[in-house]
């Protein structure tokens, strides 16, 4: 229940994540939700977090863009909600872009993309398996996979850790902890993710915002577009991937101020002159 607020944020976590990762974030924005009439929603994906389905082993495109819609839709149902904003970060990037031009929702104002750009993404798949198999397999328990995570993330922010972490991860009748989400299994889907993501991306009809943890990140296709101002782009330094967990504050910030931008801007209706009728 959204009770009157006019604005909506729905916030999408990347692959692995959960919409735990976007808890310190919200905490930040939701000191500014009244005085702004907003509401705040995280979402957890298919086979990710608490979320249950039928079938956790489709992590198509195609799939997690309707599963977005359809969250979105009933979030918006019989509410006063006149301004909706989509973030996403990393693979949820991809979704919210994907989702935004499937929909086209008359609401949309503007939508956020948080770390991940279609050209690097791309290039760095061929390490992706590398690098999950350096991940440990299993935890004997939940504080394990924190203090793991914080040591080769070195993470600027323990207290969202905490909290994010733990549900990244499923019990076992052994009692011990594996990842809830099987990434090696996604590895199929990854190239769809990101494929054509900028120029998706710059089709949203719709204001812009795109993230980075720096601007090495930026591909060629977005460098040019943003030196033709077609987005905005707002590089959060010391931070890694997980921008909203080591600077919650300086996300919510930036995503309060995008708001402000894309959803309060005054267009004025063009000037008729006297006599200009055709009558």
């Amino acid at each position: 229940d959204f009770g009157s607020a006019k604005s909506l944020f729905v916030l999408h976590h990347g692959a692995g994540h959960s919409a735990l990762s976007w808890t310190a974030t919200a905490y930040h924005l939701k000191e500014r939700m009244q005085v702004h009439n907003m509401a705040v929603i995280a979402l957890d994906a298919r086979g990710h977090g608490h979320s249950r389905a039928s079938d956790e082993s489709d992590f198509s495109s195609d799939r997690l863009a309707k599963d977005f819609i359809s969250i979105v839709d009933a979030c918006m149902e019989d509410t006063a909600i006149e301004k909706l904003v989509l973030v996403g970060h990393s693979l949820g990037g991809a979704v919210v872009v994907r989702s935004a031009l499937d929909r086209k929702w008359k609401e949309l104002k503007g939508i956020v993309v948080m770390d991940v750009v279609e050209g690097t993404a791309l290039a760095g798949l061929s390490d992706m398996k590398g690098i999950l198999a350096l991940r440990p397999v299993r935890f004997a328990s939940p504080d394990d996979a924190v203090k793991w995570t914080m040591e080769t993330k070195s993470s600027r922010s323990l207290q969202s850790y905490k909290v994010s972490v733990p549900s990244q991860l499923r019990q076992t009748e052994k009692g011990d902890y594996i990842w809830r989400t099987d990434l090696y299994s996604t590895s199929k889907y990854w190239e769809e993710w990101f494929k054509d993501m900028s120029k998706s991306f710059l089709s949203v009809p719709a204001g812009k915002l795109l993230m980075l943890a720096g601007t090495d990140r930026l591909d060629k296709e977005l460098t040019v577009a943003q030196m033709q101002g077609k987005f905005q782009l707002q590089v959060v330094g010391d931070s890694g991937h997980q921008i909203m967990e080591d600077h919650p504050e300086v996300t919510a910030n930036a995503l309060i101020a995008f708001w402000d931008r894309s959803c309060n801007v005054f267009i004025p209706k063009p000037l008729v002159k006297k006599g200009s009728g055709t009558g």
